[in-house]
């Protein structure tokens, strides 16, 4: 309630005014205001209808906002609505480009949306107005829109050395409360790593010993704008990956060691030692980004005993190793003893184990030692027994051979006589024409018969004869 200390007046003939002036409005004053009067004449009081005071201007008050980078960066304000009032909004940087205010009873809310804000600008003031009618404008208090840039993950060096350590940095922006940052190495959660800050940015390091490719995942939550980045990194490692090979080896036998390299490029030069005296591999293969140098060492002997180093020398003067002791086993292999039996069939003899070999009609009893037997044997010669079956089986043999000889003898001479053919004389037309054809015929048969002989004319004694024989050929071919 007001009282007239309070109120001034103007008095008229039949009328007077009281007027209520409020310095310095505040919320607090507004609400439903009443006129009160009273007559002195008849003691009446006449209340007035109500009327309300509502503050015009700002409602809600223009607050700092924090946004990322390239994201949507608007300003929200709400204001007391009435007709004809006109809003604006001024910027350090960039400009605002407001939108239609969405009406709700008296209030009215506005959005604007901020734009050609520079790359490297972080952080832009602000302040808003509104006007009302011709000449009550409102003004809201200076605020601040705060960029955050992207986290950056930085990477020394995308090539290290294996044995070496990669170093990876991440550096964040932040506004009042700085953000965690979470670590995964390998798909693996780590905590192994510092933190430092100064008034506006949040850089995390992580090292991490490289014994073979890394990728680095760093994910940056925000107490500022809430959500969170993800970063990811990826370290390729070169040099000596390792020596395949056996550890333990046999006298007398031979075995390849294998030196495993990754390289950044083909201008890598592989070298092998033992005890600073250089060894020439087997063979060197290049794939891809790996190398692959072939050691062999033959007929291992009691010198080839020892540390065998691997050396890679890369394009960036760098070099890499690797090492391997190879040592002699205690153990034994099962030796190959020809004709011999022996009482297992493991291919490994353990240090001090005995082995029975049966050889001939004999037993041998060999020991197993630091790797090698007490004796050395390679044939054993058969027993009587088995001596006496192999030559049984020998004659057994030679009587099959001689029988199936004779046997295809006996067949050709069968084969051949039946088949031979008996070539008859031709048949004389003539008793001269028959003596010619036999003394020719018995002059052919003194050569054939004494070769040495003088040849002579046949006598006609023989024609006789001859004539006897014809006829019986001539027999044998009407009977055929």
């Amino acid at each position: 309630m007001f009282n007239d200390n309070s109120l001034s007046h103007v008095t008229g003939e039949d009328t007077s005014i009281s007027y209520l002036t409020l310095d310095s409005v505040t919320t607090s004053d507004t609400g439903e205001y009443r006129c009160a009067a009273s007559m002195l004449s008849d003691l009446t009081v006449y209340g007035s209808e109500a009327a309300p005071l509502r503050l015009l201007g700002f409602i809600d008050v223009v607050s700092d906002v924090v946004v990322k980078r390239g994201h949507l960066t608007e300003v929200l304000f709400s204001l007391r609505h009435q007709d004809g009032l006109k809003v604006s909004c001024d910027l350090s940087e960039g400009t605002v480009v407001m939108g239609s205010g969405d009406v709700n009873g008296d209030v009215i809310r506005f959005r604007g949306e901020v734009i050609n804000v520079g790359g490297e600008v972080k952080e832009v003031e602000y302040s808003c107005s509104v006007t009302y009618g011709s000449n009550i404008v409102i003004k809201s208090e200076l605020a601040k829109i705060y960029i955050v840039d992207e986290p950056t993950l930085d990477v020394a060096s995308s090539y290290v050395l294996i044995g070496e350590v990669a170093s990876f940095s991440l550096a964040t922006d932040y506004i009042t409360n700085v953000p965690s940052v979470h670590w995964r190495v390998n798909s693996l959660t780590t905590v192994q790593f510092s933190g430092s800050y100064t008034s506006s940015e949040y850089t995390s390091t992580l090292q991490w010993p490289v014994t073979h490719d890394i990728e680095v995942e760093a994910t940056v939550h925000y107490a500022d704008i809430g959500g969170y980045s993800i970063r990811r990194a990826v370290v390729l490692a070169y040099g000596v990956e390792g020596i395949t090979g056996p550890e333990k080896v046999h006298l007398g036998e031979s075995y390849n060691l294998t030196c495993s390299v990754a390289t950044i490029d083909d201008d890598t030069v592989i070298t092998w030692y033992k005890e600073n005296n250089q060894l020439l591999p087997q063979s060197t293969v290049y794939y891809d980004n790996k190398i692959s140098s072939v050691l062999n060492i033959p007929d291992v002997s009691a010198g080839d005993i020892g540390i065998y180093v691997c050396n890679a020398e890369f394009s960036d003067k760098k070099r890499s190793s690797g090492a391997f002791f190879v040592t002699q086993t205690s153990d034994c292999k099962l030796p190959s003893i020809e004709n011999a039996f022996m009482d297992t069939s493991s291919d490994i003899i353990t240090h001090l184990s005995v082995l029975s070999v049966t050889c001939g009609d004999e037993t041998i009893v060999m020991k197993c030692e630091h790797g090698s037997w007490d004796q050395t044997l390679v044939f054993c010669p058969a027993s009587q027994s088995a001596l006496n079956t192999q030559l049984i089986s020998g004659m057994v043999v030679l009587i099959v051979l001689v029988a199936v000889i004779l046997g295809a003898a006996f067949f050709y001479k069968k084969h051949n006589r039946s088949n031979r053919a008996v070539t008859p004389m031709p048949r004389p037309d003539s008793i001269s024409e028959y003596k010619r054809q036999w003394r020719d015929y018995a002059d052919d048969s003194a050569v054939i018969n004494n070769p040495s002989a003088e040849v002579t004319n046949v006598e006609d004694a023989t024609i006789g004869t001859q004539y006897h024989q014809t006829l019986e050929r001539t027999v044998t071919e009407i009977s055929g």
